[in-house]
């Protein structure tokens, strides 16, 4: 039978034979044996054609980055649902850390696992069972996607018979690799597992050797630059056979806050190319830290914060280039030379440290996409164009995103819970439909991830929902469909200070609180749907309004950011669009009041503004023309008319239905002719008629 064992196991091998043959290795006999492969453990249940999550055992595959760490592996059913990742926890045993939080001998236990699973998987066999040993449905760990199981394999043959498989888990322990913990589901098996490790710590294997492992460091904190890191990053890049110098190392450095999601924080720094002239010109470089678990203070992750990090180094499969082994160095008061500090809060930040945002239009990141330029790697960017959407991948848990965008070379990795509005904390996208054909603003921290296959792949992680803007047609943030005043003082209600994004509400002016000042080009008033009134204060006017069109009963458009302020109002106010009482479909003229300005202008003058009238057919003066497809006919309201002269009708509109007695609204310039009320000649259009 072949002896599946690591090099020190080899060697104690060895020294066991040694003690068999009448040699002692202590003073005192001590004979190494191997529980993984003698018998001692069986699998007992036949796993071909059954799938896991329904019989709790299945012969299965490592999905494609599925080796996490010693005792975590992801796998694929062979049989039944083949598609969905199986999230092992290896049950029994208790691997150090090897991602994240780094400790000794972590990840000699990872490559362990990884090389007798890669060996199974390319000329064996690999099985996966609950601790259950019966056919029934597994039942998730505490975290409600990871199952707890037992890894079976053989090495050497595929398919292999029940009593050719042996048991991944125990041979970690009896590898000093791991502690054997919590074996209550296996009761059969506890005596053994227990053995295996009495024998490890006897022998002095690994985690029980007393001994400094020669894959972690021990020492102190090396200063270095972030610059230094991305030359290393940017030879990866090039040439992934490139062995990072850093990896591994305990490190000491400086950055500002580029973003933060998912417990990942990203910083950036930059190095003048003359430091006694940094204006002149330099570069900026940046990296990704993982915090740990359990989330870190705030004062740590606020975007803009200048910081000293310590941390380790390392090269992963699965998570690329990054700082780790953070965790217990962020320290809610005032730390010491070993833990993370804040240098300069976000608002004392405002020099050479203090944040830039690379700014790029599409095409422009396109250009860095493809030329791996690392000019803005691990920094804050804005894209100045908005994106839309054309798909979408949801990971296996359906809680992260990858949103792809029309004519854009990068993508958008979204690690967090989104939420469509994020002024709306219960507006919560959990599917791709959402998103797809959507339009977006996109900002975040442009990275890199390196995918199954080995290409690099460029994205951009946003750090909240606010930096990843649907602009679509979502109701109260376009202009053209924009809230009632009701609507957006019942929406400024549910802040605690200003909104995130830009809101558009329309309204009538009530009253003018403040007339317009010429010296600050501003103007207070306060306007109404009818139902609520909002006081708008100090708001500038857009370039096509028309200062003269500010009055009372003006029908505005006015945008900026929602505060809860005195019921509800406007921070930096501005009205991008007026409309007089007359010059809106749905707030036409009476007859009286057309006739009022048309007899206001001198003889034969014409008003530039076009109005909707609306009156009752009183008289026709003039028949349909075929011809022309025009006709003249006189609108009254309460005994003052108006003429609509040289009328044509409106889409589906036919002058069949132009009768004394009908509701008629119209649409042209007014003129004064010779003291009669008249619209401008031929510039008349029926667009409405009712009863």
């Amino acid at each position: 039978m072949k002896q599946m064992m690591s090099k020190i196991t080899k060697i104690v091998m060895i020294g066991a034979a040694f003690a068999m043959a009448g040699f002692t290795l202590t003073g005192c006999e001590q004979k190494f044996v191997d529980y993984t492969h003698d018998g001692s453990i069986s699998l007992t249940l036949d796993y071909k054609n059954h799938d896991f999550f329904q019989d709790g055992i299945g012969q299965v595959v490592v999905k494609d980055g599925g080796y996490i760490d010693g005792d975590t592996t992801h796998f694929l059913n062979v049989y039944g649902d083949t598609t969905t990742p199986i999230k092992i926890r290896y049950y029994g045993i208790d691997t150090p850390e090897s991602t994240g939080a780094i400790q000794p001998y972590g990840k000699q236990a990872s490559n362990f696992t990884k090389e007798h699973l890669e060996a199974a998987a390319e000329n064996g066999t690999i099985v996966v069972s609950s601790p259950a040993n019966s056919y029934q449905t597994p039942e998730t760990d505490s975290t409600g996607s990871r199952y707890l199981g037992l890894v079976w394999i053989n090495e050497t043959v595929k398919n292999a018979p029940l009593s050719s498989l042996y048991l991944l888990n125990l041979y970690i322990v009896q590898e000093g690799l791991s502690w054997a913990k919590n074996l209550s589901d296996i009761p059969e098996y506890v005596d053994t597992f227990q053995s295996a490790q009495n024998q490890a710590e006897q022998f002095k294997l690994k985690l029980w050797s007393g001994e400094n492992d020669p894959m972690f460091n021990y020492g102190g904190y090396e200063s270095v630059s972030l610059k230094d890191i991305k030359d290393e990053i940017g030879a990866f890049i090039a040439d992934q056979d490139h062995v990072n110098t850093f990896a591994g190392k305990n490190v000491r450095f400086t950055g500002t806050v580029a973003g933060y999601a998912n417990n990942s924080l990203y910083v950036q720094e930059y190095y003048p190319n003359d430091e006694d002239n940094p204006e002149a010109g330099g570069e900026w470089a940046g990296i990704n830290i993982f915090t740990g678990m359990t989330p870190i203070s705030s004062k740590y992750t606020t975007i803009g914060t200048y910081l000293s990090i310590v941390g380790t180094a390392v090269d992963s499969d699965n998570f690329g280039f990054q700082i780790t082994n953070t965790q217990g160095h962020w320290p809610v008061s005032e730390g010491d030379d070993s833990d993370c500090q804040v240098l300069l809060t976000a608002e004392q930040n405002i020099g050479i440290h203090s944040l830039k945002t690379f700014d790029y239009t599409r095409s422009e990141l396109n250009s860095v996409v493809n030329g791996n330029n690392l000019e803005s790697l691990y920094c804050n960017v804005h894209v100045t164009d908005n994106l839309v959407c054309n798909d979408v991948y949801v990971n296996d848990s359906g809680d992260e995103f990858t949103l792809y965008f029309e004519n854009s070379d990068f993508n958008v990795y979204v690690p967090f819970q989104y939420n469509g509005n994020p002024d709306d904390s219960g507006d919560i996208w959990d599917s791709k439909e959402e998103f797809i054909g959507k339009t977006f603003s996109v900002s975040g921290v442009y990275s890199y991830h390196l995918t199954l296959s080995g290409h690099i792949k460029y994205q951009i992680i946003p750090s909240s929902s606010s930096d990843l803007v649907c602009l679509t047609d979502m109701h109260g943030t376009v202009g053209s469909n924009p809230y009632t005043v009701s609507e957006a003082v019942n929406k400024a209600s549910q802040f605690a200070s200003s909104s995130v994004i830009t809101y558009y509400s329309e309204g009538v002016v009530s009253s003018i609180v403040t007339p317009y000042n010429a010296t600050t080009q501003t103007i207070s008033f306060i306007f109404t749907d009818e139902v609520n009134s909002m006081t708008i204060t100090s708001a500038t006017l857009a370039s096509n309004v028309d200062v003269e069109e500010m009055a009372v009963g003006t029908t505005v458009l006015i945008k900026g950011n929602l505060i809860s302020t005195s019921g509800g109002t406007f921070s930096s106010p501005e009205v991008i669009a007026a409309y007089p009482h007359g010059t809106l479909l749905d707030d036409p003229l009476s007859t009286s009041e057309a006739s009022t300005i048309a007899l206001a202008l001198a003889d034969g003058l014409y008003t530039s503004t076009t109005y909707y009238i609306v009156g009752i057919v009183t008289e026709v003066t003039s028949a349909y023309d075929a011809t022309s497809k025009r006709m003249t006919f006189v609108l009254t309201t309460d005994d003052v008319s108006i003429v609509a002269n040289g009328a044509k009708m409106g889409l589906d509109i036919s002058y069949e239905n132009v009768v004394i007695g009908t509701t008629v609204i119209i649409r042209g310039k007014l003129l004064n002719d010779g003291g009669v009320a008249k619209t401008y000649p031929n510039g008349t259009q029926v667009v409405s008629i009712g009863e």
